[in-house]
């Protein structure tokens, strides 16, 4: 049965998915555009990158589900080409470049990209706004798969961003099989042994995979002084994980 918490979530996420459809039928009228934004629940950003030019029906669909470093903003992470005085943070991720890339590299794929900014600009902090988070990341994530035709999903984070896998994680319990890839950008701090078996269990099939990126922080200094503990970064955490 479900709370009320749920049920409010769930008559948010329907609200949502009438508008998306909406909007994606007037995008349709203008395949110029690749780029629009909506909002879920009442402190969620969604901005989906669709390229419409290229699009075709009878592709499979990959939606990469990025998930936002802590700090950033959705148009920061996308990145630009960096003119002087330029905030450093549009200079750190590339990720709508490298989607252009990626999209010219498999062009029998329809590649879509969902970034997902909260309003307090962390995913650790907007889990602490949300007790019943997993069940919530679950519907938001769900909500976003939906107008899209049998998508494989890729779950992407950087930072902060870890924070929503791992919320997501909690609410499935199982990962869906439709889940391909789940990738950790430096971004594994909220790892431990309780996600092990779900790991385990979901890379037992040959089609999922499973990255992690880290540098070694444990060692690195600012200022003079350790940026975390030596069992506090993602460094650590991934030996874990491994």
């Amino acid at each position: 049965m479900l709370n009320d918490i749920q049920k409010a979530g769930l008559q948010k996420t329907f609200i949502v998915l009438i508008f998306f459809l909406s909007k994606l039928q007037a995008l349709r009228a203008q395949p110029g555009d690749t780029l629009y934004s909506y909002r879920l629940l009442s402190d969620v950003t969604v901005t989906i990158d669709r390229t419409m030019a290229s699009f075709h029906s009878g592709r499979p669909f990959i939606l990469v589900i990025y998930a936002l470093p802590n700090g950033n903003t959705t148009a920061q992470t996308m990145g630009k080409r960096m003119q002087p005085g330029d905030d450093w943070h549009y200079g750190i991720q590339y990720i709508r470049a490298q989607t252009d890339f990626v999209r010219r590299q498999l062009p029998n794929r329809n590649i879509v990209v969902a970034y997902l900014e909260n309003d307090y600009k962390s995913w650790p902090t907007w889990k602490q706004k949300h007790p019943q988070y997993g069940d919530t990341l679950t519907l938001l994530a769900d909500s976003i798969a939906s107008p899209f035709h049998r998508p494989f999903i890729y779950l992407n984070s950087h930072s902060g961003g870890g924070s929503f896998i791992f919320g997501y994680l909690k609410g499935v319990r199982v990962i869906p099989n439709q889940v391909r890839r789940i990738s950790f950008i430096d971004s594994d701090y909220g790892y431990d042994s309780t996600y092990t078996d779900q790991l385990h269990a979901w890379l037992r099939n040959k089609h999922h995979y499973l990255s992690v990126f880290a540098y070694n922080d444990s060692v690195a200094l600012y200022n003079a002084k350790p940026v975390v503990s030596a069992t506090g970064g993602t460094w650590y955490r991934s030996h874990m994980m491994l």
